[in-house]
């Protein structure tokens, strides 16, 4: 199944998180359970890590947080970041919030990233990617 970077974009813009959620779990082969992640769990865990002003700001308003199944049956948490061009501050953040999910919940988590672009130079260590496919470029590229 290829996501769409406008399919996507608009998920988050409506906010359909739990479809979202199920595309993202389903590229990374991840199984149901899916369960978004409500902003109120998300403040909770950041006032148990005492994270500073900033950091929970964004951690609490991170693109995406859901919780799956791996194929153990394990729950894991994923923090997703869905920028239009992938900088090496979106990848660093959705590392930063897969490492606080994991400290606070005692669970493993993944960090992921989903675009159609992405700058050049990046670290990508330990950050699944998912590509979309940008039906605008697509529709405007010459045969």
């Amino acid at each position: 199944m290829d996501l769409d970077t406008s399919d996507i974009n608009g998920l988050i813009a409506e906010f359909r998180p739990e479809r979202t959620s199920f595309c993202i779990a389903l590229e990374l082969d991840l199984e149901p359970p899916i369960v978004p992640v409500s902003i109120p769990e998300l403040m909770e865990i950041a006032e148990q890590l005492g994270l500073d002003r900033d950091t929970r700001r964004s951690f609490v308003f991170a693109d995406l947080v859901f919780t799956a199944q791996d194929e153990n049956g394990q729950t894991l948490y994923c923090a997703v970041e869905i920028p239009r061009t992938v900088n090496q501050r979106d990848i660093d953040r959705a590392r930063r919030n897969a490492s606080l999910l994991q400290q606070a919940r005692n669970r493993p988590a993944r960090a992921i990233v989903c675009s159609s672009r992405y700058e050049n130079n990046l670290d990508w260590e330990k950050v699944d990617w998912i590509e979309l496919i940008d039906r605008y470029q697509q529709e405007m590229e010459p045969c």
